[in-house]
């Protein structure tokens, strides 16, 4: 599953702004799976 460019930069500056990755990455978890919002946050 890709996430569309527009919905990744928006995560990537919730993840920023938020600053609690863990929340975010157990939230994306359940949407995208986790090796792919891992790279969303960190990567």
């Amino acid at each position: 599953m890709r996430v569309p460019g527009e919905l990744k930069r928006r995560m990537v500056a919730l993840c920023g702004v938020v600053g609690r990755r863990r929340e975010i990455i157990a939230f994306l978890e359940e949407r995208v799976g986790y090796h792919e919002s891992l790279g969303v946050c960190v990567g």
